[in-house]
Parts: C-alpha cells; structure tokens; sequence
C-alpha cells in the first residue's frame, strides 16, 4: 500500500506544469531508471525480466516516461541520455510483455518484421520502434558518436551488458567509455 501511495506522488510530481517544464530543459530525471537497474540487473548485466515484469515503478516509470516531449530537452548529452535510456527501458520492457519466448529474436512479429521494428513504443502522443529510436535518432542525430552501439542494449547475448545505472548528461562521456571498454574487453564476445 506504501509502494503504490509513493508511486502516486511520484507520478504527480512528475505532472506538474513546473516540474516538466524544468525536466524536460535538462532532459527527464532517471532516477527511477536507476533504482530499477540495481534492483533487477546483475553485475554481469544479466537482467530479473521476472521480477521487473511484476515491479509497478517499471510500468509508473514507462508511463512517465510516455509524457515526456523529447523536443523540449535541450543539450547534446541530454538527449543522448535520454534515447539511451528509451531504447533500453523499451528493450525491458518488450521482453517482459514476451516473457515465454527463449530469446529475444523468437518474440513473436509479422512476417517480414524482427522486434526491433515492432511499433509498441510510445512517446509524447508519437509512435516508434526500438529500430526508429536507434538508426532514425540516436545514429543521425549523433553520428560522430560511435560509443552508442556499446550503450544500447538489444537483450541478445553478443549484446553490450546493461549497466546499472541510466545513462545521465553529466557523466555521460564517462559512461560511454566505460561500455565501450566493458564490451572490447569481454572476452566472451570478442578474441
């Protein structure tokens, strides 16, 4: 009962006129995403989708995250952050809607679609796929920035790890270095 009252007064937080207003100039506050990660991500970037699945922050935080509008947020690394952050909270998210599926790639799609280019996502009224989020936004929005490919975790095993953190504006470049590291020194991934 606690869980669910706290849940609430985040939300209306989140709604309020000023609160948005100001979030959204420096890109939405991801401490939610946080405390999500350390709660269901191991150290090896292993993901609970079982418990995440059942946790009422992971659906309160997608639908803040809904009413979010992505052109308002202002700088480089806070939009970054925050694309990072949607195509990783989004890639939980489709698996946990697909939980009997073994593997990401046997989620079920129409023919000619993988589940990548499921249309499920949605952001301020408008529609995308975790496709659109990563080659129409992140890659032409920032192409000089090759460390997103170590940041965008797509579920699969030759996938980067999730990190236990959202990705933030401030220490951005810090946490991109370190995924980018992480992944060329997996020796299971890479000889």
């Amino acid at each position: 009962m606690a869980r669910c009252v706290l849940l609430l007064l985040v939300w209306a937080l989140m709604l309020t006129p000023t609160h948005t207003a100001q979030a959204q100039a420096s890109g939405p506050d991801q401490t939610m995403f946080t405390r999500l990660l350390r709660r269901y991500v191991n150290n090896d970037g292993r993901v609970n989708y079982v418990g995440l699945a059942r946790d009422t922050d992971f659906t309160g935080f997608i639908i803040a995250m809904g009413r979010v509008d992505p052109d308002k947020i202002k700088g480089r690394n806070e939009r970054m952050a925050f694309w990072i952050n949607m195509y990783n909270a989004y890639t939980m998210r489709l698996i946990t809607r697909h939980s009997r599926a073994r593997s990401v790639r046997d989620i079920p799609t129409p023919a000619g679609k993988t589940p990548w280019q499921l249309d499920f996502i949605r952001i301020n009224g408008k529609s995308y796929t975790l496709d659109d989020i990563e080659k129409e936004i992140l890659l032409k929005e920032f192409p000089d920035e090759p460390r997103i490919h170590f940041a965008l975790v797509c579920a699969a095993n030759s996938c980067a790890k999730l990190r236990r953190e959202a990705y933030r504006a401030d220490i951005l470049d810090r946490q991109l270095d370190e995924q980018a590291r992480r992944f060329l020194g997996d020796k299971t991934l890479n000889r």
